[in-house]
């Protein structure tokens, strides 16, 4: 009976083996246009981007590290509260020029060479996305108007580090105003193998063994 039990104990930690090599969503991308944390703005421009910064810029008044504030022109596709469209200021009309935005986010205890992001953006006027300073490929330009009344969808798979990770949207401001959008967000990546488990995770493994346990109990009394 206890070399039964000891098989089905092992079995579990197989099981939770197995799936700690499945991709999961890492936590600490956020999109455009919400505070620190992913918590949603008050309305209106000028309210700042708690997860974003300046990341580069060669528009005279606009400094690298500088916050990123919310700016929506009417032209530009709808918001909602958790995504909105940012720039250097809450009134970006520093004229022709160009910036970027940067966030960070952290990969560790994860295999970086499984992760990836997938999302929708949109920019006035034309933009590219970077990761790790290195560019995605992947950019917006030629048709102005369609870069900012509609969202894009982007995905990238390859370029993550271990570790931290940063994420850079730049824009190219062809004539004022200039704004950038991030929607829809979702970083996944494979747990290394021996990563500690989530809460959730180990309260599945305590109940499977005690599922087991009682198993044995049951089947000694049978056997009494």
């Amino acid at each position: 009976m206890k070399f039964t039990a000891a098989l089905l104990a092992a079995a579990t930690l197989a099981t939770f083996a197995a799936g700690s090599a499945s991709a999961v969503v890492v936590s600490g991308l956020y999109n455009t246009g919400v505070g620190a944390g992913g918590v949603a703005l008050a309305a209106g421009d000028g309210q700042v981007d708690g997860n974003y910064t300046i990341a580069s810029t060669n528009l005279a008044g606009v400094s690298v590290g500088a916050s990123v504030y919310t700016y929506k022109n009417p032209a530009y596709t709808a918001e909602n509260p958790g995504s909105r469209w940012v720039a250097y200021s809450g009134s970006p009309f520093a004229g022709v020029g160009s910036f970027a935005v940067s966030t960070t986010f952290d990969l560790t205890g994860y295999d970086a060479a499984s992760a990836s992001i997938s999302g929708m953006w949109g920019v006035d006027n034309e933009g590219e996305i970077f990761l790790n300073g290195v560019s995605t490929g992947i950019v917006l330009t030629g048709i102005i108007v369609e870069n900012f009344n509609q969202l894009h969808s982007f995905t990238i798979s390859s370029g993550f580090v271990s570790g931290i990770n940063t994420l850079t949207f730049g824009v190219y401001d062809g004539g004022s105003p200039a704004a950038v959008r991030a929607d829809a967000l979702v970083l996944t990546a494979n747990p290394l193998a021996g990563a500690v488990p989530e809460a959730a995770t180990w309260t599945m493994l305590v109940a499977g063994f005690g599922l087991v346990g009682a198993g044995a109990r049951r089947r000694r009394a049978v056997a009494a």
